[in-house]
């Protein structure tokens, strides 16, 4: 009261008194800071505490923990609650997802059996057919599977004057190389056959470019290895009309040297095996198939394909 009458000094002690009371009950009274809660804030309070009890809310949770890991990974639950809960919302229709664009389907030619194994199996047996026993390269009686044999009646046409015998794998030396040269056995020195058309420019040539049909010989050699073909079923031809490069016949391939001896003849080596490389490919596909057709182009990729590692190891050996 002495500091209230020192503060107060006109008031009398009822007045003073009253003022200590107010001071007293202030102080155990303290006026709080808080503002009254709106209704629109209760409702908000109220549905945050329901909806923490509801799967909603631990799906929630759940998913939220999800995203820290990968935001693909969205939990089957989730899903499940989001669908089953959709359609009790009011006004608000299902999502359904896009249809999928139209896609219009390629097709490509693969032959029956056409495993990685079947199909090596089979462009090998190709190759050994009308070998020779002798050579030791007769098909596997294991791995007679896709071996195929073409008849003569089914072959590609020999060009017209060319000149051979009776049998496709022999001919006659006489009237192949009428006049004494290094081929007086109508063969090259490593032993692969060679033929004229009737052409009378044909013999001229094959009797002034013996050196040439030689270096021709052992390219054709030499890929026969890479191929694992025996040179048997080879021969080298000269025909100086025509565009063709090379033909098979019987089970045979002929190679026309006239374009070996324009396009490679003491040229670059390795474009002249990449060349004859691939024709010799191309010539082994007929022993699979007759016809240049979509499934005759399919065994020449294959061949290539197949025998390519073979051919870049052995240009690295002559580097």
């Amino acid at each position: 009261l002495g500091a209230l009458a020192e503060q107060y000094p006109d008031k009398d002690e009822g007045f003073l008194r009253a003022k200590l009371e107010k001071q007293l009950h202030d102080r155990d009274n303290p006026p709080s800071d808080t503002p009254k809660k709106s209704p629109e804030l209760v409702l908000a309070s109220e549905m945050v505490d329901r909806m923490s009890n509801m799967k909603v809310g631990k799906l929630f949770g759940k998913a939220l923990g999800e995203l820290k890991v990968g935001i693909s990974n969205v939990s089957d639950d989730l899903k499940t609650a989001a669908s089953s809960l959709a359609p009790t919302i009011p006004g608000v229709p299902t999502a359904t997802p896009p249809p999928k664009p139209a896609t219009k389907e390629v097709t490509f030619f693969v032959p029956l059996s056409s495993t990685h194994t079947n199909i090596e199996k089979k462009l090998m047996n190709a190759i050994r057919t009308s070998v020779p026993k002798s050579a030791n390269l007769a098909p596997d009686e294991n791995d007679l599977d896709g071996v195929v044999v073409i008849p003569e009646t089914v072959s590609t046409p020999i060009p017209e004057g060319f000149k051979r015998g009776n049998d496709d794998s022999e001919t006659n030396p006489d009237s192949l190389l009428p006049n004494p040269d290094p081929y007086k056995s109508g063969q090259t020195r490593n032993g692969i056959s060679v033929l004229s058309s009737t052409h009378p420019s044909s013999v001229t040539f094959i009797r002034n470019h013996f050196l040439s049909i030689d270096a021709f010989a052992t390219v054709l050699q030499n890929l026969c290895n890479v191929y694992q073909l025996d040179t048997s079923q080879i021969s080298v031809y000269h025909n100086p009309l025509g565009g063709t490069t090379a033909f098979f016949h019987a089970g045979r391939l002929y190679f026309n040297v006239r374009f070996y001896e324009a396009l490679h003849y003491r040229r670059s080596v390795q474009e002249c095996y990449s060349f004859w490389f691939t024709i010799m490919g191309r010539e082994l596909a007929h022993k699979l198939v007759t016809g240049h057709t979509r499934e005759h182009a399919f065994y020449t990729e294959s061949y290539v394909s197949m025998f390519l590692p073979r051919l870049v190891l052995f240009l690295s050996e002559l580097e």
